[in-house]
């Protein structure tokens, strides 16, 4: 299951310079997964102040490559925190906070493809925003439903493209709270992910 890591300050400093979180959120990092596990999509893990629900990667109410995906923990660090991370292909990652955060933040890996054509996919609170190509596509965009849609900020200071992998920090907020938030990709690597209340 995921490892809740108390207080994170320092390492969430460094990993999130560019996305400020308060001191005191609490963060998830992969530390204690054991490289190689894969969890099933539709499996639900615990994370302490929530869970997370792998589910199929979805473009335009059509599963992406039903018979070619999967989620698993890699003893690597592409998305540029420590090792080891969590690697899903063709598949959606649903959070769900025990209660609604103002913030979520996390680092993050995707390959849109060469000729920027991927599935790629998020959801707030249940209002879904789909398209093909780069993750940076959401930078700026609002997403949700109410007063204050959660609004995207996407940073991609690491994007050196090497083998493929594009690199950076995604950060979501809304002052309305953020009961549900699904981030997928077709080649899809995250790390580090940070709650603010």
């Amino acid at each position: 299951m995921f490892k809740p890591v108390v207080f994170c300050a320092a390492a969430t400093a460094a990993a999130l310079a560019t996305s400020p979180v308060r001191a005191d959120a609490p963060c998830y990092d992969f530390r204690d997964q054991v490289p190689e596990t894969v969890y099933a999509v539709n499996a639900t893990v615990p994370i302490g102040i929530g869970e997370v629900r792998v589910r199929p990667l979805r473009l335009d109410g059509a599963e992406v490559s039903p018979g070619n995906r999967f989620f698993v923990v890699k003893d690597q660090h592409i998305a540029g925190a420590a090792a080891p991370e969590m690697y899903g292909k063709n598949v959606a990652v649903q959070v769900l906070p025990k209660q609604a955060v103002d913030t979520i933040t996390l680092k993050y890996s995707h390959q849109p493809g060469a000729d920027g054509a991927r599935a790629a996919m998020v959801e707030v609170n249940g209002v879904r925003h789909e398209w093909q190509g780069s993750l940076h596509k959401l930078d700026g965009r609002l997403v949700g439903s109410g007063a204050h849609p959660a609004r995207f900020e996407v940073r991609q200071p690491n994007s050196n493209g090497e083998n493929g992998w594009i690199s950076g920090e995604l950060k979501l907020s809304s002052r309305d709270g953020i009961r549900s938030f699904t981030i997928g990709a077709a080649e899809l690597r995250l790390d580090d992910v940070c709650f603010a209340h």
